[in-house]
């Protein structure tokens, strides 16, 4: 089935949230270029990075998880690159706007040889909903949380 079949095959529920996903992939993309990651999240509780996240029944975390494959799928398809961040403020709003509770986690780590001086940073943000990891799953156990925000 070619794109836009599968687009169409989709609940109008998803195909409304793919296209709303879509969008908000697109303004923080943009968001983030122009403006401080702080700016966009300081309306959010700052709290630790090894906090666990709010507690979510499971209609909560089962909609978070549509959300966040809806976004997943969404990103997939943008002309930009919509790493972590993006999708992780993307799948924020949109549980947000729907009163899901969760939390976001950026994460760092070193990478490269112990003995190079020229070691990397890399970060990583991820999405909580309740015990559901519903955004940046791949690979986030491999950071250390550093701080994480919650709704």
């Amino acid at each position: 089935m070619n794109l836009l079949g599968r687009f169409l095959a989709l609940s109008g529920t998803d195909r409304r949230l793919f296209i709303c996903a879509w969008c908000l992939l697109g303004y923080y993309k943009l968001a983030i270029t122009l403006r401080p990651v702080m700016n966009l999240i300081g309306h959010l509780e700052r709290v630790a990075g090894t906090e666990p996240a709010p507690e979510a029944d499971a209609f909560e975390q089962d909609e978070a998880a549509r959300i966040g494959r809806m976004v997943a799928r969404a990103a997939a398809h943008t002309p930009w690159p919509s790493l972590c961040l993006v999708q992780v403020l993307t799948t924020q709003r949109l549980m947000a706007s729907r009163k899901l509770p969760g939390q976001f986690t950026f994460g760092a780590m070193l990478c490269g040889d112990r003995s190079a001086p020229d070691r990397k940073l890399a970060a990583h943000a991820w999405l909580r909903c309740g015990d559901l990891v519903v955004s940046g799953a791949g690979g986030h156990e491999n950071y250390a949380p550093t701080w994480a925000f919650r709704w």
